[in-house]
């Protein structure tokens, strides 16, 4: 049986979730800096604590705009929660879903607060928790100088 040890991370390409990830590495707070250049990227991060020892890998990508019928989607789901509606995925995003299901086991979706069309880009992958149930899934607000609602500056 495979070890899911994989930690998804996804976001706009502007927005800095390599660095959100050595953040959480290191335990320091996010230093506000441009994102990277890079589209995809794989960090190994070993995790030792008094309780348990893991190997696990952050595997960092960015997410694309999605069309606009995905965008009124998100726009009629939010003026009504109450509904679930169906999430069309297309044939190579169900593909990628099935493959990555194997091997990842959380996934953090990183927004931009300042900017709402960057959350929408999450609907894709709220369909792969649908279908995969990975055991954690966090969503992370992130701008220039704030993560999640906190000073991301160091005193």
């Amino acid at each position: 049986m495979d070890v899911k040890n994989k930690i998804l991370v996804l976001g706009r390409p502007e927005i800095n979730k390599a660095g959100l990830v050595s953040s959480v590495m290191t335990g320091t707070a996010l230093e506000p800096c441009v994102a990277s250049s890079e589209a995809s990227a794989q960090i190994a991060w070993d995790i030792d604590t008094r309780y348990y020892t893991a190997q696990t890998e952050f595997w960092v990508d960015s997410t694309e705009p999605l069309s606009t019928a995905h965008t009124e989607l998100v726009q009629n789901w939010l003026s009504s929660p109450s509904t679930r509606p169906s999430i069309p995925i297309d044939t190579s995003t169900h593909e990628l879903h099935d493959s990555l299901s194997t091997l990842v086991d959380a996934i953090v979706f990183v927004f931009d607060p300042h900017d709402s069309t960057s959350f929408t880009d999450i609907l894709p992958w709220a369909q792969f928790a649908i279908d995969y149930e990975p055991s954690i899934l966090l969503c992370v607000a992130v701008s220039d100088t704030k993560v999640g609602g906190m000073d991301g500056q160091k005193d």
